[in-house]
């Protein structure tokens, strides 16, 4: 837009700038003069905050972020752990989440993506005594014996012949389970573990 000596952009896009001048008594009408001008779109900036480790029971998570434009932040992912509804995450299972933030592109400011992605816990293994093992309610586990992992074994089933304090994690889509409570196991004499 020209007003007199001023030119105010207003949108982006190319405009041919034309500078005339009438004759007058002294001078010949000058040549018009024409200058070519290309006026980019903005580079849009959008701001998405990280969002923390979530339990597979925890609430629905709020979406938060911000754009340098006036147009509508739209969040989506391609995640089966959570559905997006508007600027709300709803949990579905536990897993590593990526969820976008994007913005399109209004003729004036250019499209834009952001990623976030965060682990999304299951809950820790429920462990089960019996005679001579120890059963998880979780299909695959980490065992572990007094603090230390029990190599070779992953199964939802452990044999335990040594006393001991033992406890397990799972893991799921990455994303692992804090400690299950810990079973406390003590052999005296010629007891059998948790008895018969």
């Amino acid at each position: 837009k020209v007003t007199g000596n001023n030119v105010e952009i207003v949108g982006a896009g190319e405009a041919d700038l034309i500078a005339h001048q009438e004759g007058n008594s002294d001078y010949n009408p000058a040549n018009d003069v024409a200058v070519h001008v290309t006026v980019n779109k903005r580079t849009t900036t959008i701001n998405f905050a990280d969002i923390e480790t979530q339990l597979a029971n925890s609430d629905d998570i709020p979406l938060v972020a911000t754009t340098t434009t006036d147009s509508p932040i739209v969040f989506t992912t391609e995640s089966g752990t959570v559905a997006i509804r508007g600027s709300t995450a709803l949990i579905i299972q536990p897993g590593t989440t990526t969820i976008t933030a994007s913005v399109e592109d209004d003729g004036n400011n250019t499209a834009a993506s952001v990623d976030v992605t965060f682990c999304i816990n299951p809950l820790p293994p429920i462990l089960i005594p019996s005679s001579g093992k120890i059963t998880s309610l979780a299909a695959t586990n980490t065992w572990y014996k007094d603090g230390f992992v029990i190599e070779g074994e992953s199964g939802q089933e452990l044999i335990v012949t040594h006393a001991g304090d033992y406890k397990a994690t799972t893991t799921t889509g990455g994303c692992t389970s804090d400690f299950s409570e810990t079973i406390t196991l003590v052999i005296t004499g010629l007891e059998e573990p948790f008895g018969n």
